[in-house]
């Protein structure tokens, strides 16, 4: 018999279960005393990272929360405004300052119900003036008002909200549950933040804004690597990466042996029986296949095996084929507006790259590629950055190995993600 096959997404999988088969990675092992921005490819394990963290923080020090923006937390701005993280188009400048506004009330909002649940009663007047006041006007000032905002926020129309957002009522609102939570378990509140890159980039002006130090809360956010929107001029006054909190990276280094070690301890961990059939250089090869994503190689090793837990080369490959054509649709339905056809691409750069790996995309303009700041918006940069930009968060790229991502990074050059060129009996080299 083999293994229990691993769950695909990580909030799926039963807090026991983390608490068991967690493996630590080395690149953020542990909770420091700053604010940090996790960044990561897809699958790299930035929310099983989170849940870990959630639940031993919780369990050993103080109040923590977590929340998926994307989906859940921030979803709401996607049906306003038709757009989510990996999109192009732009917003008008005042559309995005009421973006912002309804961010700070949802964001408020999930706080107050993530910490009624650890027993934290917000102060329901401060969490009343987050509010503009085309919403204030209905919204109870007790109790009450949750339970209303639960049935009424989301579906809130923007243009109720206010061109210059409330900062300062969300950060007094952030600032009383954080004294809260440091009176009731003697540590800072943690806020884990998942998914930020599938927020419209509008949201991120306040999300970002929980990363600054002189907050009496702690936040770690999780991102993909890449531009997360097309204006670069939204807001000064955002926090700075190393001046204001820190930047850790998952599977920054993916093919040391540090790394390596790291993939078998998860391997060895989740599915054991599977890891002892295969023969080491078939699990070697798969390993560097799947590069930083932990959760594609969970996929393609549990899937080498059948249910006698017997390993076959056959089935090897077709898992790591089935799981190539997943990505391969994901990345174009992202990436079609600037390249329609991305197998023609790949199969160009497979015949260019001499079967040798890592495959690595020099672009002819080193161009400053910042998620806020100086530098031209996406509507004034060429196709070439765009797909480079976009690459990055479809997962279609990464940065070459060793190489940091940060909001203000000078791309030069990018990996292609070794998944999306292998076929069967390439005579690779690493």
């Amino acid at each position: 018999m083999r293994d229990i096959q691993p769950a695909i997404d990580a909030e799926k999988i039963a807090r026991e279960q983390i608490a068991e088969n967690f493996c630590p990675s080395p690149c953020f092992a542990d909770i420091t005393g700053r604010s940090t921005l996790l960044v990561g490819t897809r699958g790299s394990g930035k929310t099983m990272l989170l849940r870990r963290m959630l639940h031993d923080y919780n369990e050993h020090k103080g109040v923590a929360v977590y929340g998926d923006l994307g989906r859940k937390v921030l979803g709401a701005i996607s049906s306003d405004t038709g757009m989510a993280g990996l999109s192009f188009n732009g917003l008008d400048s005042t559309v995005g300052c009421l973006v912002q506004d309804k961010s700070l009330a949802l964001l408020a909002f999930w706080l107050a119900d993530q910490c009624m649940d650890k027993e934290l009663e917000p102060s329901y007047h401060l969490l009343w003036q987050v509010l503009p006041e085309g919403i204030r006007a209905n919204a109870p000032r007790d109790a009450r008002i949750l339970a209303w905002l639960r049935d009424n926020l989301y579906s809130s129309d923007l243009s109720l909200y206010r061109s210059n957002p409330h900062t300062g009522a969300f950060v007094d609102f952030v600032s009383s549950l954080a004294s809260m939570a440091q009176v009731k378990r003697g540590f800072p509140l943690l806020l884990l933040l998942d998914r930020a890159e599938e927020i419209p980039y509008p949201c991120l002006v306040p999300v970002l804004g929980l990363l600054d130090q002189s907050l009496p809360s702690l936040a770690i956010i999780a991102c993909r690597p890449g531009i997360l929107g097309p204006s670069p001029d939204m807001h000064p006054s955002l926090p700075i990466p190393g001046d204001h909190y820190d930047i850790k990276h998952l599977g920054m280094s993916p093919y040391t042996e540090e790394w390596r070690s790291f993939q078998m301890a998860v391997m060895s961990s989740w599915v054991p029986k599977c890891v002892r059939a295969m023969p080491p250089d078939a699990l070697n090869l798969v390993l560097n296949i799947c590069r930083d994503s932990i959760r594609s190689a969970l996929d393609v090793v549990y899937n080498s095996t059948d249910n006698d837990g017997i390993y076959s080369h056959q089935r090897s490959v077709n898992a790591v084929l089935v799981h190539q054509q997943m990505l391969l649709t994901a990345a174009q339905g992202r990436l079609r507006p600037l390249n329609n056809d991305l197998s023609s691409l790949i199969r160009r750069i497979r015949q260019a790259t001499g079967f040798a790996l890592p495959v690595l995309l020099q672009l002819r303009t080193c161009e400053q590629a910042p998620l806020f700041g100086s530098g031209a918006s996406f509507g004034e940069s060429t196709r070439e950055e765009q797909l480079i930009r976009l690459g990055l968060r479809a997962g279609l790229f990464s940065m070459p190995d060793g190489e940091l991502w940060h909001p203000y990074s000078t791309i030069s050059a990018v990996e292609l993600h070794p998944l999306f060129i292998w076929h069967d009996n390439d005579p690779w080299r690493f």
